[in-house]
């Protein structure tokens, strides 16, 4: 899984983009959204939750997660190994984000996560600014579902 942030300003106006990949490189779900106005890190963050929330509905594991930031890469693991979300960063405005990413994550197994830099991360990067420029609409989909002839 890829996943991305942005915000134009900081704050600015904001949203979040990934992909879900199999084994073979083949997409099997991409996302963004538009999230109003935040900051950076924030939606760094936010797109790491929503990312989670699709792998856990989807039931998958042995996930490789990769984000071009290096804070979120690291905080997540720092959960992994137990540190508590409180602890894990000291950013009051990252307290509810890092709580539910941490929630998620205890009942998932096999996630590893990659700090990629933003070229390795193409696709979530253009993904999170097709949400900051729908700021009125969103897109989540299995890519199955997806006709693209339309």
């Amino acid at each position: 899984m890829n996943f991305d942030g942005a915000s134009r300003g900081n704050p600015g106006m904001a949203g979040i983009g990934g992909s879900l990949r199999n084994q073979h490189g083949e997409i099997l779900h991409i996302y963004y959204r538009a999230l109003g106005e935040s900051t950076n890190n924030e939606m760094e963050f936010a797109a790491l939750e929503h990312g989670l929330r699709i792998v856990k509905s989807l039931r998958l594991c042995n996930i490789i997660l990769e984000g071009d930031s290096s804070l979120v890469i690291s905080t997540a693991q720092k959960m992994q190994r137990g540190t508590k979300a409180n602890k894990a960063t000291k950013h009051w405005r990252l307290a509810k984000v890092t709580e539910n990413i941490a929630e998620l994550m205890a009942g998932m197994k096999g996630l590893v996560f990659h700090a990629v830099r933003r070229q390795a991360n193409g696709l979530a990067d253009y993904l999170e600014n097709c949400g900051v420029d729908s700021q009125d609409r969103g897109w989540d989909n299995c890519w199955e579902e997806v006709d693209c002839r339309t």
